[in-house]
């Protein structure tokens, strides 16, 4: 399962957690299932963890698509955490490529900073069974490359 996300209201956050190869197949399927479910709140702050994710297979048509499926709010703090130069930059590409007056996500290479960035602490974070978990024998649709900007 490289991707996960848990939702927890008594922290008002979604916690995003990938590992080793995320495909855009997968990252899109994460976005639709958390926007359906029915703890998902737009207010929430978000944490996607990415310090375990090893390389990324998304097209950047796939990317901006990614960004313009965004569920939160304007005044909603995102953070996502990616200390490998690659996921990073990737990262960054999809900041970028958002449109203006979405929402506030940053991108940080140091999880402590991310962290503090949205006022949470480690015993903010959610525990337990995910809400949701991709699949990780999902074929990958044509179109798909691996990026290693």
């Amino acid at each position: 399962m490289p991707l996960a996300y848990w939702i927890a209201p008594e922290s008002q956050l979604v916690f995003v957690c990938g590992h080793d190869t995320v495909t855009e197949r997968e990252a899109l399927a994460l976005r639709y299932s958390l926007y359906t479910h029915p703890q998902f709140d737009p207010s929430y702050r978000e944490l996607i963890d990415q310090r375990r994710v090893t390389a990324m297979k998304m097209s950047e048509e796939g990317l901006k698509r990614l960004a313009t499926l965004n569920p939160y709010r304007a005044e909603t703090r995102r953070a996502v955490v990616a200390p490998d130069e690659m996921v990073y930059q990737m990262a960054r590409r999809y900041q970028q490529s958002r449109p203006r007056n979405r929402d506030t996500i940053e991108v940080f290479q140091s999880w402590l900073a991310a962290l503090d960035w949205l006022s949470l602490t480690e015993g903010d974070l959610p525990g337990g069974k995910p809400q949701w978990t991709s699949e990780a024998d999902l074929a990958p649709e044509s179109g798909e490359q691996e990026s290693r900007t």
